[in-house]
């Protein structure tokens, strides 16, 4: 049996310096938790997203990612 590989997403400090780059946020969302969604939207359930986009910060977004069994990481290399 082949393991789930983890996805990449970006970490919150990366994400919020690359939000002053021209279109960053067009592409990426204007909220870390916007990110997330739009990088796991595919993975997730509508009530599951409606819970990360209420999320008070980025911490709390990724603890509910991982409470949720989603495999993530912020490390290019372990993609």
């Amino acid at each position: 049996m082949s393991e789930i590989k983890p996805i990449y997403i970006m970490t919150p400090d990366l994400f919020n310096q690359l939000c002053y780059v021209s279109g960053f946020n067009r592409m990426n969302g204007n909220t870390y938790q916007e990110h997330i969604e739009k990088q796991f939207g595919d993975l997730l359930n509508d009530n599951e997203i409606v819970r990360i986009r209420g999320s008070k910060d980025s911490d709390e977004a990724l603890d509910i990612l991982k409470n949720l069994g989603v495999s993530y990481t912020h490390s290019m290399e372990e993609q």
